[in-house]
């Protein structure tokens, strides 16, 4: 029996949601040819010839990719920097199957849905440098100052428990943005994590998110969530991508550096200094 529950109140209940075959194959496959096409220029130094979508299946080529990227950590910058740039990304992101939901999820038109950092994730076996613990997306990605807004995560493989699925704190949202306890470790990404407390509080509402390739998950930038660990032998691939809501109080634009003082001021004021 078909769920007809709309999609906002789905979102609201849990703080995220996951649909199903929402990226296409055709859109997978073009994904997994611009992470290959643009390894070719390094296959000598990898070691693995006719790099191609297939070659993300075997785990030799991700032994070697692995050794690569360690020994040759600027050329891999340079590799994946050239990743984060390519248009492909923007514009599959901002397919219309996708920015459909987005409105559904957050009941606003199209027109004021707004894009922030869209990335393709290449996290390889037992890599924890990029691996972040209990975290809400909106303490990194502040367009929406109080975390109205959500992301989606995509992954390119099946994600079973072995690969590293996404956990998730069942309405953990509903306690708002909170402030971070930033954590700095040398040699790995500066974390903005949830205290502990809160943490403790949600022990009983933890979800591990298995999905299929193609499926996204959507979630709320207030949910708690962190990285699983992948101890498969193969990378885990996925489309991340950040959406905000222009028509929140508290949104400012991507390029925002303080300059709008947007999310300080009331309309009011806003209005006086246009006039």
């Amino acid at each position: 029996m078909k769920n007809n529950t709309p999609l906002n109140q789905k979102f609201l209940g849990n703080g995220y949601l996951i649909e199903k075959n929402i990226l296409s194959k055709n859109n997978q496959n073009l994904i997994l040819d611009l992470l290959s096409n643009n390894l070719k220029k390094f296959e000598k130094q990898i070691g693995y010839k006719n790099i191609n979508r297939e070659s993300w299946k075997d785990s030799k080529f991700t032994s070697k990719l692995m050794k690569f990227k360690n020994k040759h950590k600027e050329s891999f910058s340079f590799y994946y920097d050239t990743i984060q740039g390519s248009v492909l990304l923007r514009k599959i992101a901002s397919d219309s199957k996708i920015l459909n939901k987005v409105s559904k999820i957050l009941k606003i038109p199209i027109t004021s849905i707004a894009h922030c950092n869209i990335i393709a994730r290449m996290d390889g076996p037992a890599e924890n440098k990029y691996t972040y613990g209990w975290h809400q997306e909106g303490n990194y990605y502040p367009m929406n100052g109080k975390g109205n807004g959500l992301f989606a995560w995509i992954p390119l493989n099946k994600i079973i428990n072995k690969i590293g699925p996404v956990h998730a704190c069942r309405k953990s949202h509903n306690e708002g943005l909170l402030n971070p306890t930033v954590v700095k470790k040398p040699g790995t990404a500066v974390q903005r994590q949830i205290p502990n407390k809160y943490i403790k509080k949600y022990k009983n509402n933890v979800e591990s998110l298995n999905m299929n390739a193609g499926d996204a998950l959507f979630m709320s930038m207030k949910t708690f969530h962190r990285s699983g660990e992948n101890l498969s032998n193969l990378f885990r691939l996925s489309l991340v991508a950040r959406y905000h809501d222009t028509t929140k109080d508290d949104f400012r634009p991507f390029a925002d550096l303080g300059k709008y003082r947007w999310h300080k001021i009331t309309n009011k004021e806003l209005n006086s200094q246009i006039t």
